[in-house]
């Protein structure tokens, strides 16, 4: 009968770290730097998930985009699944998008708009809700006002927020759309920027 070796015992400690191995056993979990991993209500492959980047950080070893998110919302105590209402785009110049479709019981957490340019140009970027999608809708007088829509046809638009960004700055408007929570009626939300390097980041709940 052949011998049977274990893989991991032969290897010593290193390939299979002590956290992998009690991940069962306990809702807090320590890495190998002691920091103190909170497990408590996920299932086995998000705790592997979870310790396995905690010991690659602790090694000084990078982490992709992907699990920095991961990240965050595992430790807000929300789970994974609202990875699924993070969304970002990328604004054209002077060209209306739709960044959110907010549906009747949803909440809006949080939308950042961030600015980059090569030139360090600024940009105005502006921010509209509305009852009716963008398809519906049709603009005008794009570049008299760049970065404001003035003239719309098809339906109503609202405005939230404007404002002129410096190159590499950021700003979140948490506080201005606390109140898009749980709507009775879907609303549209759409941006627009006056020159290219404006994003957007929306977070849904």
């Amino acid at each position: 009968m052949p011998i049977i070796k274990d893989k991991y015992g032969a290897k010593g400690d290193s390939p299979r770290s002590s956290i992998v191995r009690d991940l069962n056993k306990s809702d807090n979990l320590t890495n190998t730097s002691g920091d103190v991993l909170n497990i408590t209500g996920l299932n086995t492959q998000q705790k592997q998930a979870q310790a396995t980047r905690a010991n690659r950080i602790a090694s000084g070893i990078p982490v992709s985009q992907e699990e920095a998110l991961q990240e965050i919302v595992v430790n807000s105590g929300t789970g994974l699944d609202l990875l699924k209402n993070i969304t970002s785009y990328k604004l054209a110049q002077t060209t209306p998008a739709q960044i959110c479709e907010l549906a009747i019981g949803e909440t809006l957490l949080d939308i950042v708009v961030s600015h980059f340019h090569t030139s360090a140009t600024q940009s105005r970027v502006s921010i509209y809700w509305s009852i009716r999608p963008i398809g519906d809708l049709e603009f005008s007088d794009l570049t008299d006002q760049p970065g404001v829509i003035n003239t719309t046809v098809g339906g109503e638009l609202n405005r939230i927020f404007t404002h002129t960004f410096n190159s590499e700055t950021q700003f979140s408007i948490g506080d201005i759309i606390k109140s898009f929570s749980k709507l009775n009626t879907k609303i549209h939300l759409i941006a627009v920027a006056q020159i290219i390097g404006s994003e957007i980041t929306v977070i849904k709940s």
